[in-house]
């Protein structure tokens, strides 16, 4: 057995000498070979009282605990994936949310070598949610045989079936292109899931299970909450949709608690506006990218009716997608000079409502304020020398 821990501790030494510098992300099985360290009581100080070593290799400067939390500050947030994608039971599960729970907690700078700025983005939060609840509803059915290929098969040990909630779109603020996502598109994923799992029965689960389930869910609606209470200004992608039919799903098999099931209306409510918006983004970004190059009545048309809708103090509505696009037509040939300033002009303003919020203009937006500003700098500067050039003169 000492000679199987050395060999444990060597491996978790080569694992962290491998991720540590974050030239590449930590694999999942890299984040589940961890996980089972963790549960096999790495973690605790004596595991490593009765440790041999390895023949020709030096001993480690850090011990097995040290390395074990290292390596989990390293990803927190792919570590929680994987845990999810492990879950089998329902006590899983609660343990599974009880750990998002404490990753949505962590301060910024919890601890040297986490990416928390990456890790604990809006996008991510949303991410692990939907995840989550995927894997919840799939715990406890049973598959339906009939459904065929898109049914969801039961998961191998080790080999986890890829889970539709895996992928989410990054910040708006990080992408270089910004894009309005389709607003029907959450819930057409959310009415697909749904439709997979139709007809699916639930297993037999003891009292005890149930109440687990219950609670677990309970913690979820909480995290959703205080999730979507953080949100952005600039962002308006919501887990509601999906959400709405986990929870719809739960309450028809007893798997929600009375009080938490009374506040799904405001959920609805929520889930309908957030698709209104996002509606209204969608057709504004379409109208911008519909006008015909260097067609400036009609940009200028489209524009006051912007910054009418904004009262004159910004434009309306005032995502990241929509003052990206606006620069985009701004910048395009055929546009005068004095519309461009305008614009700039009316971009700064909204940048000011934009910063109570916390939020900053797109890269695009921003980087036609800079130039404009540069040039009125410049021709300022080259007046200013020709003024005093005529005046020795």
């Amino acid at each position: 057995m000492s000679q199987h821990k050395a060999e444990v501790a060597l491996l978790l030494e080569y694992v962290f000498s491998l991720y540590s510098l974050k030239r590449a992300k930590m694999p999942p099985s890299a984040h589940e070979f961890v996980i089972h360290c963790e549960q096999y009581g790495v973690k605790k100080s004596d595991w490593a009282t009765d440790m041999g070593t390895v023949e020709g290799v030096e001993p480690s400067l850090l011990t097995p605990k040290q390395l074990l939390q290292k390596l989990i500050a390293l990803d927190r947030v792919g570590r929680v994936q994987r845990l999810i994608e492990l879950c089998h039971t329902v006590q899983d599960l609660h343990t599974c949310v009880r750990k998002i729970g404490k990753l949505f907690a962590l301060p910024e700078d919890a601890e040297e070598g986490a990416d928390a700025e990456s890790d604990l983005s809006y996008a991510a939060k949303c991410q692990l949610i939907s995840k989550l609840i995927s894997k919840a509803r799939r715990t406890v059915t049973v598959p339906n045989p009939h459904k065929g290929k898109k049914q969801p098969r039961a998961k191998k040990e080790g080999s986890p079936a890829k889970d539709p909630a895996t992928e989410a779109e990054p910040p708006a603020e990080e992408r270089d292109v910004t894009v309005v996502e389709d607003p029907t598109t959450a819930a057409a994923e959310a009415n697909e899931e749904e439709e997979e799992l139709k007809g699916a029965k639930i297993v037999d689960l003891t009292e005890e299970e149930k109440e687990t389930f219950k609670e677990m869910v309970r913690r979820t609606f909480q995290l959703l909450e205080t999730v979507l209470a953080s949100r952005p200004a600039h962002i308006t992608q919501q887990p509601l949709t999906k959400f709405m039919h986990f929870s719809k799903w739960c309450l028809s098999h007893h798997l929600i608690e009375e009080d938490a099931a009374e506040d799904l209306s405001k959920f609805e409510d929520e889930a309908q506006t957030a698709m209104g918006q996002q509606a209204e983004q969608l057709e504004v970004v379409m109208k911008l990218k519909a006008l015909p190059t260097g067609d400036e009545a009609a940009l200028r048309e489209l524009l006051d009716a912007l910054w009418t809708d904004g009262k004159e103090k910004s434009f309306a509505p005032h995502s990241a997608d929509v003052l990206s696009c606006i620069a985009t037509a701004a910048t395009a040939s055929g546009i005068s000079e004095a519309l461009r300033e305008l614009v700039a002009e009316r971009l700064t303003k909204t940048h000011t409502v934009l910063k109570k919020d916390g939020t900053e203009l797109p890269r695009r937006a921003l980087r036609l304020v800079n130039d404009i500003l540069s040039k009125k700098k410049h021709d300022a500067i080259k007046q200013q020398l020709e003024e005093e050039k005529k005046q020795h003169h």
